[in-house]
C-alpha cells in the first residue's frame, strides 16, 4: 500500500507531511520541534549533528552506533530499543513538553559546538603535530 494511502487511511494526512527533498535544510530544522532518527546503523550521523545544532531535541535507537553517541539519554534526546511502542513513548514525551523539548534542545546544541569546523581543524592540527614529533 503507497504511503499517502496509509496517512490516509489513518487520518493523518494533515498532520505528516512528506514535503520531498529541499536545498534549505537549515530552514526545515529552524521550523520543526522535534528530530527522530530510527535508523539501525550510522557512522557520523550528520542529520542528526545538524539538528542537535539547531536546537531541536532528537529519538534515536540505543543500538545505533553514532547516534547513541551523540544523543545522551535524558539530556539531549532519547534512546529507545527498536520497537515502534518505544518510539512512539518517546515521541509523545516530547510533543507533549514544551519546556523538556527547549531544555533537550539547548543541551544538544551546546554539545555538538565540539564538532564545530574550527573545534575539529584544532583537533586534527594538534594531532598532526603530535604525530609529526614523534
Amino acid at each position: 500500500m503507497p504511503e499517502v494511502w496509509k496517512r490516509k487511511s489513518k487520518h493523518l494526512g494533515d498532520r505528516i507531511l512528506l514535503k520531498g527533498k529541499t536545498n534549505h535544510i537549515e530552514e526545515v530544522y529552524y521550523r520543526s520541534d522535534i528530530f527522530c532518527i530510527p535508523s539501525t546503523s550510522e557512522g557520523f550521523p550528520q542529520g542528526l549533528a545538524e539538528a542537535m545544532s539547531a536546537g531541536l531535541p532528537c529519538i534515536g535507537l540505543k543500538t545505533c552506533g553514532g547516534t547513541n553517541e551523540l544523543i545522551h539519554e535524558g539530556e539531549t534526546g532519547f534512546l529507545v530499543d527498536n520497537e515502534q511502542m518505544l518510539l512512539s513513548k518517546a515521541l509523545s514525551a516530547l510533543m507533549d513538553d514544551a519546556d523538556l523539548r527547549i531544555r533537550m534542545g539547548k543541551t544538544g546544541r551546546e554539545l555538538v559546538q565540539q564538532y564545530k569546523p574550527d573545534c575539529m581543524w584544532t583537533m586534527w592540527e594538534e594531532l598532526i603535530h603530535k604525530v609529526s614529533k614523534i
